[in-house]
């Protein structure tokens, strides 16, 4: 449950997190790569 606008909402929630060794790849690609999949979720549901 959420709060929304004053009043509470059911929403799906998946706790995501990366991890990454910072001598093969940097933040960014990280992030990068974090919102591909998020923006794929969406897509998905």
């Amino acid at each position: 449950m959420t709060p929304e606008m004053g009043s509470v909402e059911a929403h799906k929630v998946i706790p995501l997190s990366v991890t990454l060794d910072h001598r093969a790849a940097i933040g960014g690609e990280a992030a990068r790569f974090l919102r591909a999949v998020l923006d794929d979720l969406v897509l998905a549901s």
